[in-house]
């Protein structure tokens, strides 16, 4: 059996109910819009196999509780190891005697909903100390400097209101003598870029027949770039175009042109200029 194959459909079936938002970005986004459903989020690449797309926010999915079981299953057949091993005997809620307890993907979902349910009632209404607050304001702000934790505000859209707030509160201090950082400089990434470019410096110079492009003008050349047009080719152009149009003229009703076959009613034949056109007051 191709286990690979498998979890990568379960990944990729995610991914795509997720594009369709039908599933949570981000855990905030889950907590707001999905309270009635519950999603776990899942690597795709094992954090303790693949450390460096531990940060990575695409190598996140959302999963139901028994699509994240079947994952972690399928995960410890592709790669036996200790670490897919530990990850599903927690999840399997392991005994004093290291023997996981064995659920079936069905169960383990259905329970996973009454703890979360279980425990969110419990929650509700609790009162927190003074030192648990500072505990998880404290973790909050450093996860948000490490951004292990997105900030809930970056998935709130700005309201108009807000926007008008913006606006104005920059007005003033541009008046205030409020300078842009970026304003008349030059982004030295692109200058590179500009100055180790093979056209760079360079201009098009012709003499009547032929174009070269060069930093400095040929004797009997002048500025400026000829194009050649295929005298064959653009003879065939015209000639299509006007079978095209056999039988078709302009009319007009002293506001708007139509190119037709009969003249409508209420038009005149001719091609109005639209400089000559009276607009409507």
């Amino acid at each position: 059996m191709n286990y690979k194959h498998i979890y990568l459909e379960i990944i990729r079936k995610a991914k795509n109910e997720q594009i369709l938002g039908n599933r949570p970005l981000n855990i905030y986004y889950r907590r707001r819009n999905f309270k009635d459903d519950y999603f776990e989020f899942h690597h795709i690449l094992p954090k303790s196999l693949f450390p460096k797309f531990e940060k990575v926010k695409k190598n996140l999915v959302p999963l139901t509780a028994k699509e994240h079981f079947i994952c972690h299953k399928l995960l410890f057949k592709i790669y036996p190891c200790k670490s897919t091993a530990y990850a599903l005997l927690r999840l399997c809620r392991k005994r004093d005697d290291m023997h996981p307890i064995k659920l079936s993907a069905r169960s383990y979902e259905q329970l996973r909903k009454i703890l979360a349910n279980t425990l969110s009632d419990a929650q509700k209404g609790k009162e927190l100390s003074k030192e648990t607050r500072i505990k998880i304001s404290n973790a909050l702000k450093e996860g948000y400097k490490s951004g292990k934790i997105i900030p809930p505000a970056k998935d709130k859209p700005v309201t108009a209101e807000k926007r008008k707030q913006i606006s104005e509160t920059l007005k003033e201090r541009y008046k205030n003598g409020y300078k842009v950082w970026n304003k008349d400089k030059k982004c030295p990434n692109l200058a590179k870029r500009k100055e180790d470019s093979w056209n760079y410096g360079k201009h098009w110079y012709n003499n009547g027949e032929i174009s070269i492009l060069t930093e400095t003008c040929p004797e009997g050349f002048k500025e400026g770039h000829i194009v050649k047009v295929n005298e064959e080719t653009e003879e065939n152009r015209k000639i299509k175009i006007a079978e095209n149009n056999k039988g078709r003229h302009w009319y007009n009703n002293g506001k708007i042109n139509k190119f037709c076959y009969e003249c409508p009613e209420g038009f005149v034949k001719g091609f109005l200029d639209p400089r000559w056109i009276k607009k409507d007051d």
